[in-house]
């Protein structure tokens, strides 16, 4: 196996690719519930404060996640001048080229270029990936971690890097990844690789590539990143929100969750959906016949570290489709063999012969059904996603007709090239169109504009009974709004002198409308799939 695996082209082609994909019209849609809001809002109030340390949500310590997506939005922000949505998803965007090009790397000494540009193609496209491009989160973060980590750790395994310094790039990734998000970031890597060795039968003995010695570069690499946050935060004196961050965070709720409780097979199901649609190459990719050694090797860390990281993640009772993007590149992986084989022509079992170009088939169908629904069934449940659901549709049917007039003539390479093309247009379509429209219906903007049209600067703003983290209305509403969370509280405050004003949802409203005497009711407002009302004036 050669570790330089041919000609680099193929590395520009997959970046440019992503670029094109997680890039444009990064900001053209509003930060959407749950989670954007709050991470934008943190930003903001760090912003204003000239704080780089303690992100804050409505005032108050928000520790649920380490410091380093804050830094970047921050960085970005400077940059963009200002916290603004394309800001705030540029470092989920920046983690994502990472991790396409980490994978590339990854995968071409073991399986030439060829197969490592169609495996960052192929996860690049990936619906969980393009997605988490495009939104403000950790996730991506510690996906790209989790590839910085194996790839220097397989050059340890398989291609004779000095140990010492592979696993320092690993410690490094990890750092990373654990100033991102936790704990989560040292398993994901660290469970796949155990795996692989145990597999080969490395794991133990004389030819392990592991000892205390390499394990102590990593650790150093590591520390090195994650110690100046932890040394500033007790400079400060705020270690005790190292105990939400990675206590409550990540083993509390891993083993004991309080939100996003899921069944154990969970992961069975969102791995086909996270990975869409490339993931129904997956069982094609099986014990693939004729490979190379490299190519054994690559599919069996590939297999380690997809079940594993699907093992892992499904002990723990919190479960959401996010958790899984540490695993996404290994799914990109698996799937580029049996789709690479096809296109060359190469041996293939019958079945596996006729496995590819029925889930392309498949995929042209789903594409037209698709389209059918945005022309005939979007427009009477959504108006607002008629036109940008029209240019839409027309990307899905010109690709479709492409994509089956090419495995008519038997052009394989030309229908793999059609499919990749209708999805990637269509992710591009969505981005400028589709997700804009959509802030009709998904974004709290609407709402907020009507509310400052309504309520005058400088009259109170409070939230009865919402979720602590709420962040929307505050967010895009642009003024301080407090968080009421109990009848006592809420009574006390409207006691206060001054005109005031409430936003309640309609689970909480008749309970408000008893303690607060049946005030009228100001402003009614759809936000996702949720009803937000406005009480007020109250005096």
């Amino acid at each position: 196996m050669n570790p330089e695996g041919g000609s680099r082209r193929g590395l520009y082609v997959v970046l440019a690719a992503a670029a094109l994909l997680f890039l444009p019209w990064l900001g053209a849609h509003d930060l959407w519930n749950p989670n954007e809001p709050i991470y934008g809002l943190a930003v903001r109030e760090m912003a204003a404060r000239h704080d780089w340390l303690v992100p804050t949500v409505r005032g108050q310590v928000f520790a649920e996640k380490p410091i380093l997506y804050y830094w970047l939005a921050r960085l970005a922000s400077l940059a963009g001048g200002g916290v603004r949505e394309g800001a705030l998803r540029l470092p989920s965007a920046a983690a994502a080229l990472a991790l396409v090009g980490l994978t590339w790397a990854l995968v071409r000494p073991y399986a030439g270029s060829r197969r490592a540009t169609l495996a960052g193609l192929l996860l690049a496209t990936a619906y969980m990936v393009w997605w988490g491009a495009r939104t403000a989160q950790m996730d991506v973060l510690v996906a790209a971690g989790t590839a910085g980590a194996l790839l220097p750790l397989s050059r340890v395994a398989d291609f004779g890097l000095a140990p010492w310094k592979g696993w320092a790039w690993a410690g490094l990734a990890c750092g990373i990844g654990f100033l991102a998000k936790g704990p989560i970031a040292l398993a994901c890597p660290g469970i796949a690789f155990a795996a692989y060795l145990a597999v080969t039968g490395r794991l133990l003995g004389r030819n392990a590539p592991l000892g205390w010695k390499p394990l102590l570069a990593a650790v150093a690499a590591g520390a090195a990143v994650v110690a100046p946050w932890i040394l500033a935060l007790a400079a400060r004196g705020r270690l005790e929100m190292l105990q939400e961050t990675f206590l409550r965070q990540n083993l509390t709720r891993f083993v004991s969750a309080w939100d996003h409780r899921q069944p154990f097979w969970y992961y069975g199901l969102h791995v086909w959906i996270g990975n869409a649609p490339w993931s129904l190459l997956l069982p094609a990719a099986v014990r693939l016949p004729g490979r190379t050694e490299g190519e054994r090797r690559l599919d069996t860390m590939a297999w380690c570290w997809l079940l594993g990281v699907i093992v892992f993640l499904s002990l723990s009772q919190s479960k959401r489709n996010d958790y899984l993007l540490p695993a996404a590149a290994a799914a990109a992986v698996l799937a580029s063999g049996p789709l690479a084989r096809w296109i060359d022509g190469g041996p293939l079992p019958r079945w596996r012969r006729a496995w590819v170009p029925a889930l392309l088939a498949s995929l042209a169908a789903a594409a037209l059904a698709f389209a059918f629904a945005l022309i005939r069934i979007a427009p009477r449940k959504a108006p607002v996603l008629a036109a940008p659901g029209r240019w839409a549709a027309g990307v899905l049917v010109l690709g479709a007709l492409l994509l089956v007039v090419a495995l008519l003539r038997g052009r394989r390479r030309g229908a793999t090239l059609a499919a990749w093309g209708m999805v990637a247009a269509f992710y591009l379509v969505a981005a400028a169109s589709l997700l804009p429209a959509a802030d009709a219906l998904k974004s709290a903007r609407p709402f907020c504009r009507e509310l400052s049209a309504r309520v005058p600067a400088g009259e109170p703003v409070a939230s009865y009974g919402f979720w602590r983290w709420r962040a929307e209305y505050a967010f895009y509403g642009d003024r301080p709004i407090e968080s009421l969370q109990t009848p006592e509280g809420l009574r006390a405050w409207a006691r206060l002198p001054g005109r005031r004003w409430l936003l309640v949802e309609p689970w909480a409203l008749p309970e408000a409308r008893e303690l607060l005497g049946a005030p009228p009711t100001a402003l009614t407002g759809k936000v996702g799939q949720g009803t937000i009302v406005l009480l007020g004036p109250l005096h």
